[in-house]
């Protein structure tokens, strides 16, 4: 078998090797050093390597897909920041903020919420002033014929009573903060009220437009 020697370009060493098999590197390492790569993801921050004829600049389809959405919806890092409640260091993303990112986690925005009342009362978004423990002396009476009114089914989805595992909640239509107390009688007339189950008296009050979804 006839052999030749020749220097290795990276590490220049000499080697030698078949001339039926030409080599031009002494090692797989010294070869993989000139084809190879090695880099850090900048999304995870991750690192990897990558063959020169094939470059890449993620580690993986994810970190791509999520660096080409954040470009594209103009997001941009922000920080890092202490959370307001255990101290620790948070990044914010500008135009994709939770409570403007000024805590770590829901755990500590809930800490927060008890130890203050900035998102309470008044302060609540759904705030409607406060309970009304008294709808008037013929509320109960009231309740049961707009049950009967409705045939004893949800007036949004139909539900029956056994269906809803109770007896069906009675919504006003017109608000009886709107009547008051002294005017009991016109706000608690069946024609203002409506038969919905748990469900979708949940959805009516949370909704802006309570005529909306109940068709009114």
């Amino acid at each position: 078998m006839k052999m030749e020697t020749s220097t290795c370009p990276v590490c220049g060493q000499t080697f030698s090797y078949s001339a039926s098999r030409p080599q031009t590197y002494c090692s797989r390492a010294c070869r993989r050093s000139v084809i190879r790569v090695d880099t850090t993801c900048p999304q995870c921050g991750k690192a990897f390597w990558y063959y020169k004829a094939w470059p890449r600049k993620f580690c993986s389809h994810q970190c791509s897909t999520a660096a080409n959405a954040r470009r594209n919806l103009g997001i941009v890092e922000c920080g890092p920041q202490a959370c307001e409640v255990c101290g620790k260091d948070i990044r914010t993303v500008a135009g994709r903020t939770w409570h403007n990112r000024r805590f770590c986690s829901r755990d500590c925005f809930h800490i927060h919420q008890n130890r203050t009342e900035e998102y309470s009362g008044v302060n609540n978004r759904r705030w409607l002033g406060g309970p009304l423990p008294y709808y008037g002396v013929n509320w109960r009476q009231q309740r049961r014929n707009a049950r009967h009114h409705d045939g004893y089914c949800c007036c949004r989805c139909g539900r029956t009573e056994e269906q809803n595992g109770k007896a069906l909640d009675v919504h006003h239509i017109k608000s009886f903060r709107e009547f008051g107390l002294d005017r009991f009688r016109e706000a608690n007339a069946v024609s203002n009220l409506v038969s919905l189950c748990a469900s979708c008296h949940a959805q009516v009050h949370h909704s802006p437009n309570d005529h909306a979804l109940l068709g009114h």
